[in-house]
Protein backbone atom coordinates (compact mmCIF):
# COMPACT_ATOMS: atom_id res chain seq x y z
CA UNK A 1 0.00 0.00 0.00
CA UNK A 2 1.23 3.46 -0.87
CA UNK A 3 1.19 6.27 1.39
CA UNK A 4 -0.02 9.77 0.69
CA UNK A 5 -2.07 11.42 -2.13
CA UNK A 6 -2.65 8.64 -4.74
CA UNK A 7 -4.15 9.86 -7.94
CA UNK A 8 -8.18 9.85 -8.14
CA UNK A 9 -10.21 9.98 -11.82
CA UNK A 10 -12.79 12.52 -10.67
CA UNK A 11 -15.86 11.04 -13.41
CA UNK A 12 -16.44 7.33 -14.03
CA UNK A 13 -19.24 7.65 -16.38
CA UNK A 14 -19.60 3.77 -15.37
CA UNK A 15 -20.39 3.85 -11.98
CA UNK A 16 -22.51 7.42 -12.28
CA UNK A 17 -25.70 5.69 -11.62
CA UNK A 18 -24.47 3.83 -8.20
CA UNK A 19 -23.11 7.66 -7.37
CA UNK A 20 -26.82 9.06 -8.12
CA UNK A 21 -28.56 6.30 -6.05
CA UNK A 22 -26.49 6.74 -3.16
CA UNK A 23 -26.77 10.28 -3.22
CA UNK A 24 -30.99 9.77 -3.01
CA UNK A 25 -30.08 7.06 -0.39
CA UNK A 26 -28.08 9.07 1.54
CA UNK A 27 -30.21 12.30 1.85
CA UNK A 28 -34.36 10.28 2.07
CA UNK A 29 -35.94 11.17 5.17
CA UNK A 30 -39.42 11.86 4.20
CA UNK A 31 -40.38 10.00 7.01
CA UNK A 32 -38.76 12.07 9.24
CA UNK A 33 -39.23 15.71 7.87
CA UNK A 34 -42.57 15.36 7.37
CA UNK A 35 -43.41 14.77 11.27
CA UNK A 36 -40.70 17.29 12.49
CA UNK A 37 -42.59 19.81 10.21
CA UNK A 38 -45.76 19.30 11.81
CA UNK A 39 -44.52 18.99 15.15
CA UNK A 40 -42.66 22.58 15.25
CA UNK A 41 -44.44 25.66 16.83
CA UNK A 42 -42.85 27.90 14.74
CA UNK A 43 -43.72 26.41 11.47
CA UNK A 44 -41.45 29.60 9.22
CA UNK A 45 -38.78 28.40 10.68
CA UNK A 46 -38.95 24.78 9.24
CA UNK A 47 -37.48 26.07 5.70
CA UNK A 48 -33.94 27.30 7.18
CA UNK A 49 -33.86 24.24 9.72
CA UNK A 50 -33.95 21.92 6.56
CA UNK A 51 -31.59 23.88 4.62
CA UNK A 52 -28.84 23.97 7.49
CA UNK A 53 -29.53 20.36 7.91
CA UNK A 54 -28.86 19.16 4.72
CA UNK A 55 -25.66 21.35 4.04
CA UNK A 56 -24.69 20.31 7.63
CA UNK A 57 -24.83 16.79 6.52
CA UNK A 58 -23.50 17.42 2.99
CA UNK A 59 -20.29 18.78 4.51
CA UNK A 60 -19.61 16.23 6.66
CA UNK A 61 -20.30 13.59 3.81
CA UNK A 62 -18.25 15.04 1.58
CA UNK A 63 -15.16 15.38 4.28
CA UNK A 64 -15.87 12.05 5.06
CA UNK A 65 -15.36 11.08 1.17
CA UNK A 66 -12.54 13.49 0.52
CA UNK A 67 -10.30 12.14 3.20
CA UNK A 68 -11.42 8.54 2.17
CA UNK A 69 -9.87 9.63 -1.03
CA UNK A 70 -7.15 11.09 0.46
CA UNK A 71 -5.58 8.42 2.67
CA UNK A 72 -6.68 5.38 0.53
CA UNK A 73 -6.52 6.82 -3.54
CA UNK A 74 -7.45 4.75 -6.10
CA UNK A 75 -7.68 1.65 -3.51
CA UNK A 76 -11.31 2.77 -1.54
CA UNK A 77 -13.92 0.00 -2.98
CA UNK A 78 -17.42 0.86 -3.67
CA UNK A 79 -20.13 2.30 -1.09
CA UNK A 80 -20.44 -0.44 1.95
CA UNK A 81 -24.20 -0.50 1.10
CA UNK A 82 -23.72 -1.48 -2.51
Amino acid sequence: IQKGVLPVDLMNPKEFSLFLGTAIFTFEGVGTVIPIQQSMKKKEDFKWLLSFSVFVILAFLVLFAVMGYLTYGDAVLGPVIR
